[in-house]
């Protein structure tokens, strides 16, 4: 029975046996795969710019608040109208992506629903959000104008 003891503790232990099914050796851990990652990592983004006022910085998480806030200074227009606004608006993009519209927002991008389940409390979507690169602001004459209205 001691040999049985013995030969389990001294045994060398397989490495591939700790690894979770589907993950490679060297697979980075996935907050370091994800865009927000990588430019915090490289000094670019919100972190890097301070941009990160009012937000969870360590997750970064943006809530409502911060969205109102940062549309407020951007457009200089009133709290209570920015807010009317800026609901009204998430409103109508959540039903039409619920409807399974694609959007096409410039400066945003194109967006559109690409997988859907039924979650306790509601539904779960999957979205697609295709930007473009290029010129910083999108190259619309809204994003054109906002630019105009920062210098």
């Amino acid at each position: 029975m001691a040999s049985d003891i013995d030969d389990a503790t001294t045994a060398p232990k397989d490495p591939s046996a700790k690894r979770k099914p589907g993950k490679a050796a060297g697979a980075k851990p996935v907050a370091e795969r994800t865009p927000r990652a990588r430019a915090a990592k490289a000094g670019t983004g919100p972190a890097a710019d301070g941009n990160t006022a009012g937000s969870d910085a360590a997750t970064g998480l943006m809530r409502k608040k911060d969205l109102l806030e940062r549309v407020g200074a951007k457009s200089k227009a009133k709290k209570k109208d920015v807010k009317d606004v800026v609901e009204a608006t998430l409103l109508v993009l959540g039903e039409a992506l619920a409807a399974g519209e694609e959007l096409n927002l410039p400066p945003l991008g194109k967006a559109r629903v690409n997988r859907q389940k039924g979650v306790n409390g509601g539904d779960m979507y999957i979205i697609k959000l295709r930007r473009t690169t290029g010129k910083a602001g999108g190259g619309d004459e809204a994003s054109e104008a906002l630019a105009e209205a920062e210098d």
